[in-house]
């Protein structure tokens, strides 16, 4: 913001100077001087008054962003001064309103959402990606921006016969349009082409474009496939929409990848104008049905954006939010009963206007846009919806003023039967946005420098990094990374130090339940089982997450049977052998999530490991019914149908929580999708590898 408020206003000085004096005078420097200093004193002083996130880093970013400002802004005075005096003013508008459609442009018909321009240097892309730093792509783009306006500058104080005043600008037009058409190719865009090109493997189907990494199997292909046939029809009945045109998914093989060359590392992203499909490889799975979901409202969005009217985030995420209403297995209408609960002044008027959606704990606002766009929806259909997705306006879509409908819905959110769980509440809504963060970017580009150092088994680098981060604020990557570089030290009694003396800062956050959790694991390797037991304890009875209540169970079941130093201890093929061994006799259902994840990732082969499940297994509880609820979902990954579709029936024989039972009809409705019509679709859809 800071670079193109001072193009602007440089570009306003130098028209006034120079339509006045028409020369260059050490007052006129003298102001673009001042001009050029003013945010970085601003920002020295702010920062001395808060809280000082990096000089040098503000220095690189004011050296590269803010000060070639001046010279483009400079220049486009000039220059507008030069073409028509009489309306320098005008045309500087013009110009800038030209330069600033450029990203518009290229984010509106490119696969991309980053960019760069010379008016602000560069968008990273998503908000929800923290590191960020001065980089070389960045410093290469600000040093062309400078040469091309000084070029500028320079041919019009060579050459200041009116005469030639078309011809230079035909070839400042010339190079301009040369630089936007190489951009692709010197990394400053990304255009189809080359996104084609990095993810070579492309099928075609009579719904889809896939655009996959080179190395993704055969088998990993046809689950993305199948997938997306399968929620494709799922959200054709729901909404009673087809889109109009053809999907195109582009798998990214990383979150590295994805953040390079389409501008979101994190998030997985959707642009309903293209009906096109960002994802990673890592995870498809869970964000899939949601980034469909934004497709098929293109056909009721508004604008040229296909989007809600307003462009309105809570009505954009909401609606793709219903359509996949779990949020880590739990249902959003739970979770925003939990939350209202426990978070009285949340008022989701607020959140409904303008852009307020981001200022909030993102988990929050996702589920509550989510929970209420399906109440809206279910209870006074879908195409009401439509109406209020486009007009942004409840009286012409419902016949009542939002603050009616939002009543009706929290009285809904109370009548809900639940258990009121504060820790769950803590775990799930007690996040900082990315608004309330402390120098969310600089502390994002020095923790992914930590890992990066810890990846290349450079410790000690890595140690600097994460305590320059604490020495800032109490932050649990950082704590993480510290202790997992103690660990292998042999040091796990510095990393039980650590935790234990800043564990407590994380009150009321979720990682204050995944702090103590490493704490016990920390001492159960140090042979301190009453430790560790006591805290397993605390947090099976705490049951913060699914994840952490049936880890904690596991856990307790290995310090029982004295196995638990072994198995931290233990390799993924040695873990599973233990847990396996514990399921030999009787199952231990909590254990069964683990040895799905732990079979994965060790490379056991499909057919021995389901061997294992021979004996009857009986639906008694809960974790009975998630136990099978994973096997059937991991039974469809690895193409066993029939099986994935039983164990899906039986789970549902757990009936006594009805937010569970939607889990698990919505996971038996595929599993029985799947096995009447996986087999008959892969040998018939039309696909063709591209080389």
């Amino acid at each position: 913001m800071n670079s193109l408020i001072l193009s602007m206003a440089s570009s306003l000085i130098t028209i006034i100077w120079f339509k006045k004096f028409n020369r260059f005078s050490y007052s006129f420097l003298w102001m673009l001087l001042v001009l050029a200093l003013t945010p970085l004193v601003m920002n020295i002083v702010f920062s001395l008054i808060t809280e000082f996130c990096s000089f040098i880093d503000g220095v690189l970013f004011y050296i590269t962003i803010t000060l070639p400002a001046i010279l483009v802004g400079f220049s486009l005075g000039i220059f507008s001064v030069y073409v028509a005096k009489k309306f320098s003013i005008i045309l500087f508008i013009t110009f800038i309103l030209l330069i600033a459609s450029i990203p518009v442009i290229e984010i509106y018909f490119n696969p991309q959402i980053y960019f760069y321009n010379p008016l602000i240097g560069n968008f990273p892309g998503s908000i929800y990606d923290e590191g960020m730093v001065v980089e070389l792509k960045l410093v290469l783009y600000r040093l062309l921006n400078s040469i091309f306006f000084a070029a500028i500058v320079y041919m019009i104080f060579k050459d200041k016969k009116r005469s030639h005043i078309i011809r230079n600008s035909s070839l400042i037009i010339l190079v301009t349009a040369a630089f936007f058409f190489a951009s692709p190719y010197l990394g400053f865009s990304t255009n189809y082409s080359k996104l084609s090109n990095l993810l070579p493997q492309k099928y075609t189907t009579e719904k889809f474009i896939f655009h996959l990494p080179s190395d993704l199997s055969e088998m990993e292909s046809k689950q993305i496939l199948l997938h997306s046939e399968y929620y494709f029809r799922w959200l054709q009945n729901s909404i009673k929409e087809t889109p109009s045109e053809r999907i195109e998914i582009f798998l990214f093989e990383s979150n590295d990848q994805k953040k390079e060359y389409f501008g979101s590392g994190t998030a997985d992203v959707a642009k309903p104008w293209l009906y096109q499909v960002y994802l990673s490889r890592g995870s498809w799975q869970s964000t899939l049905k949601h980034e469909l979901g934004h497709i098929f409202s293109a056909e009721f969005g508004s604008t040229i954006f296909k989007l809600s009217g307003g462009l309105n985030p809570f009505l954009i995420e909401g609606f793709a939010t219903s359509q996949d209403p779990f949020r880590d297995e739990l249902h959003i209408d739970y979770l925003s009963s939990l939350a209202l609960f426990h978070y009285k002044e949340l008022r989701i008027n607020h959140l409904l206007k303008g852009f307020n959606f981001f200022a909030s704990n993102s988990f929050l606002t996702y589920t509550y846009a989510g929970s209420f766009s399906k109440y809206l929806i279910n209870n006074y259909s879908i195409d009401n919806y439509k109406k209020l997705y486009s007009n942004l306006d409840f009286i012409k879509s419902y016949g009542l003023s939002s603050d009616s409908l939002i009543a009706e819905y929290n009285f809904f959110l109370e009548s809900i039967s639940f258990e009121q769980n504060e820790h769950r509440f803590y775990y799930y809504f007690g996040r900082q946005s990315i608004t309330q963060k402390t120098c969310p970017r600089y502390i994002g580009s020095l923790l992914r420098n930590g890992w990066e150092q810890v990846s290349k088994n450079k410790p000690e680098q890595a140690k600097n990094y994460f305590r320059s981060v604490l020495n800032m604020t109490p932050n649990y990557s950082a704590i993480v990374g510290l202790s997992e570089i103690f660990s292998s030290q042999d040091s796990v009694q510095q990393s039980i130090n650590l935790i234990s003396s800043t564990v407590t800062k994380f009150e009321k956050t979720p990682f204050y339940y995944l702090l103590r959790f490493r704490l016990a694991d920390l001492y159960a390797r140090h042979s301190n089982s009453d430790s560790a037991s006591i805290l397993y304890e605390q947090i099976k009875f705490e049951k913060p997450t699914i994840g952490l209540d049936i880890i904690a169970l596991v856990r307790l079941k290995l310090l029982e049977k004295d196995l638990l130093r072994n198995y931290l201890n233990s390799n993924d093929s040695a873990k599973y052998a233990i847990l396996s061994d514990l399921n030999r006799i009787d199952y231990f259902y909590p254990s069964i999530p683990a040895m799905i994840t732990l079979s994965n990732s060790s490379g056991q082969d499909y057919s021995d490991f389901i061997k294992q499940f021979n004996k009857t297994i009986f639906i008694t509880d809960f974790y009975s019914a998630y136990a099978v609820y994973n096997l059937s979902r991991y039974m469809l990954l690895k193409f066993d149908y029939r099986n994935s579709r039983k164990m899906a029936a039986l789970a549902k024989r757990y009936n006594e929580d009805e937010h569970f039972n939607l889990l698990w009809q919505d996971n038996f409705e595929k599993a029985d999708w799947f096995y009447y019509n996986a087999d008959e679709f892969l040998q018939h859809f039309s696909s063709k590898l591209i080389e």
